[in-house]
């Protein structure tokens, strides 16, 4: 058992909340000030206030963790209210998804997304960290040296359709990477860090 603790703009103590199976996982806020948190137990989502929302309901949850804690848990929320959650597991359910899952807005799992299954590499392939763009694209990064059939370098940008960004093309061949993450700045700018080896390195526009 865990603790929420809320503080006041000030740093003063607004109120806490204890919860079940959150321990150094993961959560965000909703535009509607509702809190996602991704447990043990799945995903849950709570009110404004702290209380439970009924109206989410998410049965399902990643399994077959990848023994590497260069992967990152990150739970992201599209600007449709679909979940998109990321990190070194390899199925949500029963389903593969190597490192890539996404929930509708109620908390239903997404069986049509995908994207996960299309990175390919020589190691581990679910990805290190990931973002979201200022567009809404899927920004992941990763140990992963091909995306869709087409060479990434181990960064790549998904659609929110599940589908590769085709605009985006990282010139790079497959990095020694670790420990790597990512971050988008509100101009549509991608930040990339971590440990790297390129052999080639073109810079594109919107990329440091």
């Amino acid at each position: 058992v865990a603790r929420l603790l809320w503080l006041n703009i000030d740093g003063s103590f607004d109120k806490e909340l204890s919860i079940s199976g959150f321990d150094n996982t993961p959560f965000t806020f909703q535009t509607d000030g509702k809190i996602l948190f991704w447990t043990a137990f799945g995903v849950r989502r709570l009110n404004p206030d702290g209380t439970p929302d009924s109206s989410f309901t998410s049965p399902t949850s990643a399994a077959e963790w990848i023994p590497d804690e260069a992967h990152k848990q990150r739970i992201l929320v599209q600007p449709d209210g679909k979940i998109v959650l990321t990190g070194g597991f390899l199925k949500w359910g029963i389903l593969p998804r190597k490192g890539i899952a996404r929930l509708s807005a109620n908390g239903s799992f997404d069986e049509a997304y995908a994207p996960g299954l299309q990175l390919s590499g020589p190691s581990y392939v679910a990805p290190s960290d990931s973002a979201l763009s200022s567009t809404g694209d899927l920004i992941v990064v990763g140990k992963f040296s091909t995306s869709f059939g087409r060479d990434r370098g181990g960064i790549v940008l998904i659609s929110p359709n599940g589908n590769l960004d085709e605009t985006f093309q990282f010139a790079s061949e497959a990095p020694n990477v670790h420990r790597l993450a990512v971050a988008s700045t509100p101009n549509g700018n991608i930040i990339y860090a971590g440990g790297m080896d390129y052999k080639a390195f073109n810079p594109i526009p919107g990329f440091f």
